[in-house]
This record gives C-alpha cells, sequence and structure tokens, in this order.
C-alpha cells in the first residue's frame, strides 16, 4: 500500500495529527483530549481561531516545534496528493490502463516473448493469419515504436508475475524469442508450470 502516493499521504497527515494531539496534551496538563484536538486542528490548517485557556509553556514550546513539524509533513502530503493526480492523468497512465483492460480479454492468444528478428517474424505470422497475440518485451524504445499496432506489456518474460499479467491461464500459444537461450528454457519451464497445457515453441 505504501507506493499509492495518495496513501502515503493520508498516512502523514494522521500520524501529523496524532503527533500533535499527543503533544498538546501531555504539554498542557489542563488540557482536554477535545482541547488537544481542537489546537491541532487550529494548527494544521492555519486557521487560527485562538488558544484554548491552560495552554502552558511546555505547550507553548511544543506548539512552536509542532507547527515547524507540520509545515514540512503537510508540504509531502500535499507533494504525494498532487503526484498521485498527475499520473492518474498522464497519458502514459491512460495507456498502461488502456494496455491493461485489453489483456484481460485476451483468451486462446499467443504469448511472443521478446520483440527482436525472431519475435518480429512470429508477429508477423500470427497477424497474417488473423490470430490473437500479446508481445511482452522489455525495451522502451521497442514498445514505443510498435505500440499503435502491436499490443505489448512492458516487463521480462523470466517473471511469472509478467507472465501470469499477460495472461497465461488463458493462452493456447506461447512462443520464446529471447536472444539467450538459457533465458528460453527459463521462460519454458515457468510456462509449463503455470499453464500446462500451453502449446510452447521456442
Amino acid at each position: 500500500m505504501l507506493q499509492y502516493p495518495v496513501f502515503r499521504a493520508f498516512l502523514l497527515l494522521i500520524l501529523i495529527l496524532l503527533f500533535g494531539i499527543t503533544g498538546f496534551y501531555v504539554n498542557s496538563p489542563e488540557f482536554t483530549f477535545f482541547d488537544a484536538l481542537y489546537m491541532t486542528v487550529i494548527t494544521l490548517s492555519t486557521v487560527g481561531y485562538g488558544e484554548v485557556t491552560g495552554f502552558s509553556e511546555a505547550g507553548r514550546s511544543f506548539s512552536i516545534v509542532f507547527i515547524l513539524v507540520a509545515f514540512v509533513v503537510v508540504a509531502l502530503a500535499i507533494r504525494f496528493i498532487v503526484e498521485s493526480l498527475l499520473s492518474h492523468w498522464s497519458l502514459n497512465y491512460w495507456k498502461h490502463k488502456k494496455n491493461k483492460i485489453m489483456i484481460t480479454k485476451l483468451k486462446d492468444h499467443t504469448i511472443v516473448c521478446g520483440y527482436g528478428r525472431n519475435g518480429r517474424q512470429a508477429v508477423q505470422r500470427l497477424q497474417h493469419h488473423g490470430e490473437k497475440y500479446i508481445v511482452i518485451e522489455q525495451e522502451e524504445s521497442l514498445i514505443e515504436a510498435h505500440e499503435k499496432e502491436i499490443l505489448f506489456y512492458k516487463g521480462t518474460a523470466l517473471s511469472d508475475e509478467v507472465l501470469m499479467a499477460a495472461g497465461i491461464a488463458r493462452a493456447k500459444n506461447l512462443i520464446c524469442s529471447l536472444p539467450d537461450d538459457a533465458d528460453n528454457l527459463f521462460v519454458v519451464l515457468s510456462a509449463r508450470r503455470l499453464q500446462p497445457d500451453i502449446v510452447i515453441v521456442s
């Protein structure tokens, strides 16, 4: 969950809220829990309605520290939220989402591992026969050059997670066209374990 910017933002805000409530409550003995919550909220929001009564010297000292810390934490939280919004509205995000939807609809398709010389030939034959396919490739330049006419999944076929994301559970064929023989053997063994009935060409 920590990889999601919005989750990190809310986590930071909750932590700074708890930090403020605890600090005000401990450093000002006359404060009730609600007083501590009130001081924390008006400090974080910079509203500054006014202090509640019974504000001790220790409470004022903590308030200074809390304002400085809260400024940094809130700035970080805002950054995470903005980062999340930008990523959700970016072109790459929508491309990835579109590809993901298309992949989930694939069934009885062919997975081509690698878009090198052999991979290109395999794709041309699949296109000629009107077969459904997806290409697993990790080279960004190759994907960008051909993504308009070919459905790619960015990643390495050496990963079980990538094979599963490419729909190996629903695929009928897998073509290994990686440049390294050891890598091809590894993919063959992984694919056979994940989908025993799949037809493999390497």
